[in-house]
């Protein structure tokens, strides 16, 4: 079965609130650093290997897309559609971590490199969230959230909302408060996905390309904290129209 195929399988297509410059880090703490203290980011996931990662600069007035204290890149609040490349935020993740705000640990994963070196392309923005406690996997590529996806896990009877791994993202992007929030993606048999995608109806516009030097020595200060500073074209594309739980209906700010 094509990639495509598969994602068209796993997203549910509905808004995500709160990816503009309103973010608050942890539970309830707004994020005060103004965006010239925001760290960019420079590498993002492809299969497993690191990519360096460039956005466009920001146009005047342009909102910016980060999590926590981490700049991805300038934001524009579009549908998901069928051409562009996928960009994943997947929580919780190794590659991005402050002991100041842990609750945004966070990977970043894209599908495929722009056809041609060094232009730039268009980005559909999809935000990958684990339920499950049991699922610890460092998730560093497309075909892994695929396939978390498609497995399921029962909850225990004593299962709890603060219990699942991305709670922080249920809560600030989805606004999710209990797990009754989550009986839209309940399957037929009672369990649930071990990591649900919902697409954050933004895109950015960037270049990726493969580094040209170890990947350890290109990722710079900026991406990490302070204390610790020192594929197929057709195959690639999302289906942009699946249907959503109707609680989430909210458009984004």
């Amino acid at each position: 079965m094509s990639t495509r195929r598969l994602i068209a399988g796993c997203v549910a297509a509905f808004a995500v609130v709160g990816f503009a410059g309103d973010l608050q880090a942890g539970l309830g703490q707004p994020l005060r650093a103004p965006s010239a203290n925001l760290r960019p980011v420079q590498t993002v996931y492809l299969e497993g290997v690191l990519v360096k990662w460039q956005p466009e600069k920001a146009a005047k007035r342009q909102t910016l897309l980060h999590a926590g204290p981490w700049l991805i890149g300038p934001r524009t609040k579009d549908k998901p559609r069928d051409g562009r490349l996928n960009l994943y935020i997947v929580t919780p993740g190794m590659q991005r971590h402050d002991d100041e705000v842990p609750d945004w640990d966070h990977n970043l994963i894209i599908n495929a490199l722009p056809r041609k070196e060094d232009s730039v392309a268009e980005w559909d923005v999809y935000l990958a969230i684990v339920l499950d406690p049991a699922l610890q996997q460092d998730i560093r590529a497309e075909r892994e959230l695929i396939l978390a996806r498609q497995q399921s896990f029962m909850p225990t009877e004593d299962f709890d909302f603060s219990d699942i791994p991305g709670e922080a993202f249920l809560r600030q992007f989805l606004k999710f408060e209990s797990l009754s929030d989550l009986e839209g993606f309940r399957r037929s048999d009672g369990t649930l996905p071990r990591l649900v995608m919902v697409p954050a109806r933004a895109m950015i516009r960037a270049t990726a390309a493969p580094l040209e030097t170890d990947p350890v020595q290109t990722q710079s200060a900026a991406e990490v904290p302070p204390a610790a500073a020192g594929k197929p074209k057709s195959e690639n594309n999302t289906n942009k129209t699946e249907q959503s739980p109707e609680k989430n209906e909210t458009p984004p700010q």
